[in-house]
């Protein structure tokens, strides 16, 4: 019975991933970020986005790194910059062409939107678990929240540029 269980659970599970990063289209799914977020209340953020990877010891930088907190450093203008490693499309299967922030009481999301390359064949991409730095600025209106929300949620810590 636990075994027919556990089977069962992992064949959905699979179905989900499978369908999480399958998009036969190449349309643009939005995959990735905070799903389910208010479009009318996004508001496109600077951003840089590294290569996403599967390669490049990105789990052990997260593993030292730790997933508490992220550091936000004030900038003059009173916004603020941040850096994270995270999930991210791969970088054969297309790139990030936008970063959205959202604000809800006190936590920001972020959202990344991808592009997709056009299909190969070839290329399965059921296979998309990669990652990616990205370097985010946040504007001054959503300076003070406490927490992020993307692939994750971390605790903010504000700091000062040194």
């Amino acid at each position: 019975m636990k075994k027919s269980l556990f089977v069962s659970i992992a064949a959905v599970v699979a179905f989900v991933m499978l369908a999480a990063c399958s998009d036969d289209s190449g349309v643009d799914n939005g995959a990735g970020g905070s799903a389910g977020l208010n479009t009318e209340s996004q508001k496109s953020s600077d951003y840089e986005v590294g290569v996403g990877s599967c390669g490049g010891g990105h789990l052990e930088k997260r593993a030292e790194w730790g997933d508490e907190s992220v550091d936000f450093v004030m900038n003059e203008d009173g916004s603020a910059t941040f850096t994270i490693n995270t999930t991210s499309v791969c970088g054969e299967y297309g790139h990030v062409t936008d970063v959205k922030l959202e604000r809800k009481e006190d936590s920001l999301f972020v959202h990344d939107f991808f592009e997709y390359y056009p299909d190969d064949p070839q290329v399965p991409k059921y296979n998309c678990l990669c990652f990616a730095d990205y370097r985010i600025k946040v504007p001054a209106e959503y300076i003070g929240v406490k927490y992020l929300n993307f692939n994750g949620v971390y605790d903010i810590v504000y700091k000062e540029q040194e």
